[in-house]
């Protein structure tokens, strides 16, 4: 798994792109949908942190971090003026963090038992972006785009230590359950692969690659939980840290035309 430093970037492994008209021909929408999971995502502040201050075991250091995230969204794109695309949609990200390590009493090198920790977070991330499409005609169709995101994180942190030897600081329990509100911007770009023989009655019409990036910062007193359980270091636990600041999103999928094959199978 990972070292002390957890450095990582998801990647969304599905997108599936729909289209169809709605109103009019010159009205087109467009319904995008991803699902897939992730190897990772940029929380290095916040391990750093945790396996410096937290997890100080003498007997064994655990190879830890968080879990690959399950990764599900959906958005609409509009037109707005000629190759311009307004696009709104929600991603919605679910990761976790699980591990058990032995500890000492005190830094004697006296083994005191087991702590676990449980972390979840569950973070819904809204976006509203202006997108441009300058080949639209073509068959193969790059676009760019940009915006503003909002996410509510949501994060549980739980902490169980067996036994609690007497006179010992650490209680364990809750150490986090907030949920945040955080501002941020978003920048992407991407191409469709129309296939050589797509015709209009076809279901399948081409290929799609997209990079995305997120950046929506959430830093917050993570581990002010610990405040009083460690001598000298009520300073360090007061100090707010990054956690899932950057999200970088690499998709691939089909296009799906499910207008006009409708339409032609009616005709």
């Amino acid at each position: 798994m990972f070292g002390s430093k957890v450095h990582k970037t998801p990647i969304v492994l599905l997108l599936i792109i729909i289209n169809y008209k709605l109103y009019s021909d010159d009205i087109k929408t467009n319904l995008a949908i991803k699902a897939g999971g992730s190897v990772g995502h940029s929380s290095e502040e916040f391990f750093d942190k945790y396996f410096q201050e937290i997890n100080r075991s003498t007997v064994f250091t655990p190879e830890s971090g968080l879990g690959p995230a399950f990764i599900f969204s959906v958005f609409a794109r509009y037109n707005v003026y000629q190759d311009f695309k307004i696009a709104f949609g929600v991603e919605r990200f679910q990761l976790s963090f699980n591990e058990r390590f032995s500890r000492d009493f005190a830094n004697t090198g006296q083994f005191a038992g087991f702590i676990s920790e449980d972390i979840r977070i569950n973070e819904n991330v809204f976006n509203l972006n202006l997108e441009y499409r300058p080949y639209s005609q073509m068959q193969f169709r790059s676009y760019f785009g940009g915006g503003l995101l909002l996410s509510r994180f949501d994060m549980l942190w739980r902490e169980n230590i067996e036994p609690i030897p007497l006179g010992d600081l650490r209680t364990g329990g809750i150490v986090y359950d907030e949920v945040i509100y955080k501002l941020g911007f978003t920048f992407y770009s991407g191409v469709e692969l129309d296939f050589d023989r797509y015709y209009v009655k076809n279901l399948f019409r081409g290929l799609i690659l997209e990079l995305k990036v997120n950046y929506n910062p959430k830093n917050d007193q993570f581990f002010e939980f610990y405040k009083g359980q460690f001598r000298g270091k009520d300073e360090v636990f007061d100090s707010k840290v990054g956690l899932n600041n950057l999200y970088l999103l690499l998709s691939f999928g089909l296009n799906l035309d499910l207008y006009h094959n409708k339409a032609s199978q009616e005709n």
